[in-house]
């Protein structure tokens, strides 16, 4: 036992009145003759992912609180503990020397609000539940199990509506235990729906029953069963709720009892249970409302539930009820434990604020109300709650306390927050030494809406040092599916592993994104675990695509001693297959509790393919070896000169293949890994083909190995919803969405700029694809239309200003799902659905007009790309030497038939533009446009395809420097 806890004997507070006569109803006994059973294995792992959308918003007419007095209250000031969080002023402390063991995602926001997150941990499990899901890992993260609670419980109740779900693991009984709620006001029927496993598995047989809320014992009522409670001890289930009339208003505080032996008995059998109802305050004539029963860790003699008041003139004493002879007549008594006064804790604003519409939304935070199950060992009850700020009023602060319920005191009474910021839905449990472990949601002024935690030795003095993160909030939160209620919680979850005692598992609500909530899983130590104990955060480190013959990115893993004993690290090697240690080390490496160490690696594949290898580390603990270290070796190989190749979506597994353009017979390439790419274009300077995907929130750019056909990820823009790649015969690289916005791609590693997007225009037009005509370097355009006459318009588009110059329809009624240019001019096309093999077709370039070359044999055609070589090189003729000025040389020879070189000069790094004009001054063709460093360069030009005439080049560079010069090309 703690020395905290003799504090006790120094601080006895008599209970004031109990409950006595009738300041309650019941018990009254009632039953349901049976449930059904159930199994998880009639549940693939993963649940359809639906938009969000409205769920039934219960409870709009709130519960006022009532008028309550402060009790006489001598407590010694020093037991009225508050603490500023100072991790917020930079400085960082933990004396329990917290271990964070794992950091996985949690459940994804449902159809609902709130998410009421909650989680209980078993031998072999966890799981979390949300409104609308409930969520099976195993202890290593592995999510085995995503199941909707309606699905779960139809069998037990037709036209079943759940929601407000709990979950505990009975460590008495070894089962788990699962409640959810359904209510329905048109049919004026309610229900608790319970469910108990067959075993401590999570997975596998479960049984559930649908238990009237709207009956107290066998008698009919006219009010239903919300925000409950559920507790155990080693004898009963214990469910309590808020009781609101149908339609209406709170009517009364109810308990059920339960007896476990039938719910564990594995035949889906009868259940009989005792309500008690309409429950007062000990020392007034009011209806308690929210009481919360308690997980009991111990046995105890009788059973305890608790409460805190939030009355608007400020509570100080806590109410503590007892049920004695839960399994056969139970009686329920209660009194009041003094504590340190405190003041309903404000809703939450947030970084942003909390307007919209005109209208003020701030985060519904649920006041001081007691919101999750106070927990019951070595004597004392351990609860969290969240208060008004006693530094800072407007803001709020989390609170816990250790009341000693056998003699009516309090043990421990400390607070925790910091001005500018907000702390609501805390959770509360305790390791077997008593250690305290707690979440929260906090925002602030500058803060979205995240996920946090503090953690406290029973050592230590009360109160906590420092907050630490779990998630980061991530954008502003305003949802109230037109309730007027911006809701959050109304829970948050944290449960110890009854393995050992010591670890503990947290699920966290936080802002995933604007007006998105999401939840995280969190499993974290407080106390060093026997002898040596080597500990990673990451022992599997991916290092994803990397071409052959170039080296990754440097990842890197911690390794950590979180035992009690030494770890002494005796070896690592240099390599391991294609991957590298990068850090210079001499060993032995010794590691004291709580010391790690940072290693370094990298990949480096000389020939394509998957690889996986054990990177050893040999130590004095027999259970580590070391870490999996996972990479993919890939090769671009440029595609083939005139070649039209196509890409292809999920309707044919997103493959690549060659058409042939004769026939329009397709011949398939190789699996581009992706079912995406929604477009290709090749490099007419490399021949590099790269592909695109794209989303909501950003597009991604691949090059495909042309030779195999995958698609290798390159970068990533910060564009939504692009929609087609486009080089010019430059070897720009230009995309645009299908509403027309026009985009300059910058691809080259060397290039400042690489990896980001100008816009350059917005066309006239919706589009579906794009491709050059090398020709002229005129950007063609296909329409998009998704029903009507006009799907199968064929455009030019002015890069300039996105004027659209009409050239025809294809006369196919069909959209175009993809069109190239070969080098001759010709333009080629793919119609169909994702659904039928596409046809291939030319399309006139004057009049638009199509003709059928034949079916691909193959559905669902993305995009299409032809390399077109151009006869010019950059890289081959650039020297470094840095000239003093800009200069641009007379091409030569000149005349010339029908190719001519032209050198120009740049004295700084540059963004320089070369363009060659006709004499009309129409662009002709680009042959530079990017970023370019200083030195010499020379271009070999070829003009095959032209006429003969004057023409015109112009070197631009850096937006001050121009000028002009003539050739002439004599054929």
């Amino acid at each position: 036992m703690s020395k905290i806890f003799t504090k006790i004997f120094l601080l006895i507070f008599a209970y004031s009145v109990m409950i006595l006569g009738q300041s309650y109803s019941g018990p009254e006994q009632g039953s349901v003759h049976n449930g059904v059973t159930v199994s998880t294995n009639s549940f693939s792992k993963v649940i359809t992912i639906t938009e969000p959308k409205e769920e039934k918003v219960r409870n709009i007419l709130r519960y006022k609180d009532v008028e309550g007095e402060l009790i006489p209250n001598n407590m010694p000031p020093a037991i009225q503990n508050y603490t500023e969080d100072k991790s917020l002023t930079g400085k960082s402390y933990d004396t329990a020397m917290t271990i964070v063991l794992k950091s996985l995602q949690g459940l994804t926001e449902t159809n609902s609000i709130p998410p009421d997150p909650y989680v209980a941990v078993g031998p072999q499990h966890i799981v979390a539940t949300v409104n609308s899901n409930f969520g099976i890992w195993d202890k290593e993260g592995n999510l085995l199990k995503t199941i909707s609670a309606d699905a779960w419980y139809q069998t037990a109740l037709a036209g079943v509506s759940s929601f407000d779900p709990k979950i505990l693991y009975d460590h008495f009984a070894k089962r788990w235990i699962m409640v959810w709620l359904h209510q329905n006001d048109n049919t004026q029927t309610s229900y608790f729906l319970v469910s108990v496993s067959q075993d401590s598995s999570a997975i596998g047989t479960w049984y559930n029953w649908a238990l009237p809320s709207n009956m107290n014992g066998s008698t009919t009522v006219t009010n239903w069963g919300d925000y409950q409670g559920v507790g155990f001890d080693d004898k009963c289930l214990y469910i309590t709720s808020n009781q609101f009339q149908f339609g209406g208003y709170f009517q009364y505080a109810k308990i059920r009892i339960i007896n476990k032996g039938q719910l564990y008995a594995n035949t889906a059998g009868q259940v009989v249970w005792n309500d008690i109802w309409n429950i007062k305050y000990p020392t007034l004539n009011q209806n308690v409302f929210n009481i919360r029963p308690a997980i009991m860790r111990d046995t105890a003699s009788v059973y305890y539930l608790m409460h805190l008041p939030t009355f608007s003139a400020g509570s100080n004493f806590a109410v503590v009820y007892k049920i004695a002879n839960a399994s056969t007549t139970p009686t329920l008594t209660g009194g009041n434990i003094p504590i340190s006064q405190y003041y309903n804790a404000p809703n939450a604003d947030q970084l942003g604020g909390s307007i919209r519409n005109g209208t003020e939304l701030l985060i519904e935070a649920g006041g001081s109300a007691l919101r999750n199950e106070p927990k019951y060992q070595n004597g004392f009850l351990f609860a969290t709650h969240s208060i008004n700020n006693p530094s800072s009023f407007g803001y709020s602060a989390l609170r816990y306390l250790i009341l000693d319920p056998n003699n009516g005191v309090v043990v421990e009474d400390a607070s925790f927050g910091a001005p500018g910021f907000w702390h609501y839905y805390s959770s509360l449990d305790v390791d077997k030494d008593n250690n305290i472990a707690i979440n929260y949601s906090r925002s602030g002024v500058n803060e979205y809406a995240g996920a946090h935690f503090v953690t406290k030795l029973t050592t230590d003095p009360p109160g906590f040092t420092a907050s630490k993160e779990i998630r980061t909030g991530r954008g502003n939160y305003i949802k109230d599916y037109s309730s007027g209620r911006n809701r959050w919680g109304d829970y948050n979850g944290v449960w110890v592993d009854p393995s050992d005692g010591y670890n503990m598992w947290m699920f966290s609500e936080f802002a995933s994104n604007t007006n998105t909530w999401g939840t995280w899983l969190t499993n974290i130590r407080m106390v060093p675990f026997l002898g040596v104990a080597a500990h990673s955060d990451n022992l599997n480190l991916n290092f994803g695509n990397v071409e052959i013959n170039n080296e990754s990115d440097i990842l890197s893993a911690t390794l950590a001693n979180f035992g009690d004993q030494d770890l002494v690290i005796t070896a690592i090697p240099d390599s391991a297959g294609p991957f590298k240690l990068l850090d210079e080390l001499t060993f032995p490496i010794t590691l004291h509790s709580y010391d790690s160490l940072t290693i370094h690696f990298s990949f480096y594949p000389t020939v394509p393919g998957n690889f996986q290898v054990v990177y050893p580390v040999t130590s004095n603990d027999p259970s580590f070896n070391g870490f999996t270290l996972n990479a993919r070796g890939y090769r671009i190989i440029p595609a083939e000169s005139n070649v039209l190749y196509a890409s292809t979506g999920s309707g044919n597994l997103g493959k690549l293949f060659k058409i042939n353009t004769t026939t329009g017979a397709s011949t398939e390439v190789g699996n581009l890994l992706s079912n995406d790419i929604k477009s290709i274009a090749s490099n007419p300077i490399t021949g590099v083909v790269y592909g695109l995907t794209s989303g909501i929130t950003n597009s991604k750019i691949f090059r495909v190995n042309a030779a195999e056909g995958d698609a290798n990820e390159f970068f990533t823009l910060t564009i939504p919803n692009l929609q087609s790649l486009a080089f010019d015969t430059a070897g720009t690289l230009y995309s645009v969405t299908r509403t027309g916005e026009i985009y300059r791609v910058y691809y080259e590693e060397s290039d400042p700029t690489f990896g980001t997007a100008d816009s350059i225009t917005k066309a006239k037009i919706p589009i579906s694809n794009v491709c050059f005509n090398p020709l002229t370097n005129e950007l063609w355009a296909a329409y998009y239309a998704v029903l009507g006459a006009n799907k199968d318009k064929v455009y030019k588009i002015d890069l300039n200003n996105g004027d659209t110059l009409f050239v025809g329809k294809t006369g196919t009624g069909l959209l175009t799902n993809a069109i190239a240019f070969d080098k001759n001019g010709n333009l080629f096309g793919a119609t169909g659905s994702s659904t039928q093999n596409n046809n291939i077709i030319t399309i006139d370039t004057t009049t638009g007009v199509g003709t059928l070359i034949g079916s691909a044999g193959v559905k669902n055609i993305t995009g299409f790309t032809i390399r077109v070589e151009k006869a010019l090189s950059i890289n081959e003729n650039y020297t470094n030497i840095v000239p003093n000025e800009f200069k641009l040389n007379q091409n030569y020879p000149n005349p010339f038939n029908p190719s001519t070189v032209i050198e120009y000069a740049l004295p700084v790094n540059s963004n320089a533009k070369l363009i060659v004009y006709n004499l009309l001054g129409e662009v002709v063709s680009v042959l530079v446009d990017g970023f370019q460093k200083a030195g010499s360069y020379k271009i070999n030009w070829n003009a095959e395809n032209l006429s003969s005439g004057i023409y015109f080049y112009e070197l631009r560079a850096n937006d001050n420097y121009s000028e002009m010069k003539k050739m002439i090309l004599i054929k």
